[in-house]
């Protein structure tokens, strides 16, 4: 039942697959309540010799005194467990990025255990035998249309197994695919072109962002090493020492061209302040 009613929510915040989280926080909120349950159970099960392999139960029926057995059905596979197991994680990181003042609208609590359980298990086989129809099928000379759509349907259901920024880059390099840009190589799986395109464009945005405010890019590089959020930023001070690699008056007449305005100097030190907390904190650049 508890996996019906996570079913049930994701569906009405509009997430096929279980492919994102539901953006209102009362919804992450159930979530995070109905799945923390959910996962209670299974551990409780497994004790008692439950395992993914074995889809149906025998029980004793409770409501018959002859000491009838009935049989039970799984509704769900290991898989789908852990792509909702990357969806509660997601809610941890989300937390962790918050301030002080949205955390205040953030009223659900988040399972550290939960959080630890190892999703790099999920079976990339999936993803990658699909990927590998959706070639075959994009190569065939006078394909119907209709076909090219439901492999790559079928391909874009797996996207569920990944983080948010993994399926941002799953979906940019698919369309490098179909637009024939990508440089393919048998020997490569989908998820290490994935984090080819990832890396890629982490460096690219490194690039621009130092070049932009003219700052230290080692020390850029240096904190997004680190697991820092908005609470710990400037530990040690670290923070600042960034902030004040910047070249101000480079960084003020890259803050005007995006403007169209004139910015006076209190305000550049402000922006400056603003876009290299949200890249470090929350990973956001535009």
């Amino acid at each position: 039942m508890i996996y019906e009613d996570i079913a049930d929510l994701f569906t009405h915040a509009n997430s096929k697959n279980f492919e994102k989280l539901p953006e209102d926080n009362s919804e992450k909120g159930k979530f995070a309540k109905q799945f923390s349950e959910l996962t209670s159970y299974l551990e409780a099960a497994k004790i008692q010799g439950f395992n993914w392999d074995q889809r149906s139960y025998e029980i004793d029926d409770e409501e018959d005194d002859d000491n009838t057995k009935k049989s039970i059905e799984l509704k769900f596979n290991k898989t789908t467990y852990l792509i909702l197991v990357q969806r509660y994680k997601e809610l941890f990181t989300e937390s962790k990025t918050e301030s002080d003042t949205d955390k205040e609208e953030i009223t659900f609590e988040i399972d550290s255990y939960i959080t630890e359980i190892d999703t790099d298990t999920i079976d990339s086989d999936y993803m990658n035998t699909r990927f590998q129809k959706f070639l075959k099928i994009l190569k065939t000379a006078d394909v119907d249309e209709s076909q090219v759509q439901q492999t790559l349907d079928e391909l874009h259901k797996s996207f569920a197994t990944l983080n948010q920024e993994e399926q941002k880059y799953a979906e940019i390099f698919l369309r490098d695919v179909q637009r024939g840009d990508a440089k393919l190589d048998s020997n490569k799986s989908f998820k290490e072109y994935i984090a080819e395109y990832q890396s890629a464009a982490k460096n690219t945005e490194i690039k621009e962002i130092t070049y932009s405010l003219g700052l230290d890019e080692s020390k850029l590089r240096g904190m997004l090493v680190s697991d820092i959020t908005a609470s710990d930023i400037n530990d040690y001070g670290r923070f600042d020492e960034l902030k004040e690699s910047a070249d101000i008056a480079k960084a003020k007449a890259y803050f005007e061209k995006q403007t169209g305005k004139q910015m006076p100097m209190f305000k550049v030190h402000i922006a400056i302040d603003k876009l290299l907390k949200d890249y470090i904190t929350k990973g956001e650049y535009e």
